[in-house]
């Protein structure tokens, strides 16, 4: 196997025999400063939506949650701040959810630097509330805390609770891929290759010596320790103007579209490159680069693969070159679009 980049390619020895004896021997690159993710203010995670329960009026309840996003590696996330409160059917508002903000923050001791959502429908009256607390909010893939916490009150919690009703309900609603936009040519890089680690690597990740990024404990996800966590590596004398960038954004995944398009000329069909696609926010999206050829097609299949062996577990790093001692940035992603 090989890993391609634009122009450049690399046999697999070649480059895991320069990626692993910095992250996983004795003689890991000493941090010069503290990694930003490993420094991040307080961010949470909030969702304010209705839940499986009728009142008395045979109305729906609503629930407000809020919890901590757990962004280092090594977080007990399941002890991280969370607040909970029901509302009538009545109480949905964006005053009711800035007292409940107010109260939450009251609780916790700390205002977060900023709060994340997923739900699309429900972005009007965040944004409302938000505003009126004065916190900045964004519509967000890293939600994995609040959703995991949703599953877990679906399954223990509501069905507890006095008017349940036993319907399908999932954490969220599938939307379609956005349309991708082209990267800035100041950002875009010059190389770029298909990587893989083992999921026990990620163990020291808080040693790594990272710039912009951010992460999640692997703990939430339990994968086998000997699990593959693939992974896309950008390589570009930019490195730090693309991390910035980056690290401006709510990193979401990275995904593989095919492109597959009706040819104008005659029936058959015209197959265009596959292309490897960053997505932040909900509703943005990125071209990192193209898939032209076959082999190229084939390396992005199997990251694909190795994803969903991973439970959508994957990384985006970017160093300067093969041999930086240190990343730019670095993002523990989870592609979790099926919930």
């Amino acid at each position: 196997m090989e890993f391609w980049c634009p122009g450049v390619w690399y046999g697999a020895d070649r480059l895991i025999a320069q990626l692993l004896p910095r992250l996983l021997t004795n003689r890991k690159p000493q941090l010069s400063r503290p990694a930003n993710f490993l420094a991040m203010a307080v961010i949470w995670e909030l969702d304010f939506y209705s839940r499986p329960i009728l009142d008395a009026d045979q109305k729906k309840v609503w629930e407000i949650l809020i919890c901590e996003s757990p962004t280092d590696s090594r977080a007990d996330w399941q002890s991280l701040f969370r607040y909970s409160k029901y509302c009538s059917n009545s109480e949905v508002n964006s005053v009711t959810l800035m007292q409940a903000i107010e109260e939450a923050i009251a609780e916790a001791g700390q205002a977060p630097s900023r709060i994340r959502f997923f739900r699309q429908a429900m972005k009007n009256m965040i944004v409302k509330a938000c505003q009126d607390a004065e916190l900045p909010c964004a519509l967000s893939h890293r939600t994995h805390a609040i959703k995991d916490w949703i599953a877990d009150r679906l399954e223990t919690v509501y069905p507890q609770e006095p008017g349940y009703q036993a319907t399908a309900q999932t954490a969220g609603v599938f939307m379609p891929p956005p349309a991708a936009q082209p990267l800035p040519d100041a950002l875009l890089g010059q190389k770029w290759a298909f990587v893989s680690l083992e999921a026990s690597a990620f163990g020291e990740l808080h040693e790594w010596a990272i710039d912009f990024g951010e992460a999640f404990p692997l703990s939430m996800v339990n994968l086998a320790p000997d699990t593959p966590v693939p992974g896309l590596l950008i390589f570009s004398p930019r490195a730090m103007a693309i991390s910035a960038w980056m690290s401006g954004l709510e990193m979401g995944f990275v995904r593989i579209e095919q492109q597959v398009k009706p040819s104008s000329l005659s029936s058959d069909r015209e197959e265009f490159p596959d292309r490897v696609i960053l997505e932040t926010g909900i509703g943005d999206a990125w071209v990192l680069s193209t898939l032209p050829n076959a082999a190229q097609k084939a390396e992005g299949q199997t990251f694909e693969a190795q994803k969903q062996g991973a439970q959508g577990v994957h990384f985006l790093a970017v160093q300067t070159n093969p041999d930086e001692e240190r990343f730019a940035g670095f993002w523990l992603m989870r592609d979790r679009r099926d919930s």
